[in-house]
């Protein structure tokens, strides 16, 4: 495994941790910080794309008894991509709340789907 792969999902994570520390935190702190915070979390999430990109044919794998092969990377990387879709949705929903009073399921329907749509998938993996 190469070092270089891990640093890859090393960004990853701390760009998804910045975006979402930045977002949560949008109301209390000052425009241009969130900015800077949001800025340095995309760059963060571009190197880990050009470092995962690079090195993409090696991976960090757990094999299960039942002899399916877990890629972590490919784990790591749909977490954080939930967490970031999530999270944005919650930004959103925020707002909306904060700016017209109504509030919106969007984060809730979209956390279903996702959540949903990946319990159907496992099982349907399960029956073949």
């Amino acid at each position: 495994m190469s070092k270089l792969s891990n640093v890859g999902l090393l960004f990853f994570i701390i760009g998804t941790s910045l975006i979402v520390f930045s977002i949560f935190l949008s109301i209390i702190i000052l425009p241009g910080f969130f900015l800077s915070i949001q800025i340095s979390g995309w760059v963060f999430i571009v190197l880990a794309t050009i470092f995962l990109l690079l090195w993409k044919g090696e991976y960090n794998i757990i094999k299960f008894k039942s002899g399916f092969v877990l890629k972590l990377d490919h784990l790591i990387m749909l977490v954080c991509a939930m967490l970031l879709s999530i999270s944005f949705l919650i930004f959103v929903d925020i707002n909306n709340y904060i700016y017209t009073g109504n509030f919106t399921y969007f984060t809730i329907v979209w956390a279903v789907f996702l959540f949903g749509g990946t319990i159907i998938l496992y099982f349907l993996r399960i029956k073949k």
